[in-house]
């Protein structure tokens, strides 16, 4: 994300943890940012065998 402009900080004390949701119409194409905020969760969400993360 830092390639767009973003900055992004580490937050490490205190933890935060959250449940979130992501949904996305399937015909349409994600902006550049958006893309970019889904890959970045997605490399914090563990994922099912068939390759789709948890609800």
């Amino acid at each position: 994300m830092e390639v767009l402009g973003a900055v992004c900080l580490p937050l490490d004390n205190p933890t935060i943890e959250k449940c979130i949701g992501v949904i996305h119409a399937g015909h349409m194409q994600l902006s550049k940012a958006a893309q970019a905020l889904l890959d970045t969760l997605k490399g914090f969400l563990p994922a099912w065998p068939q390759g789709r993360y948890l609800p």
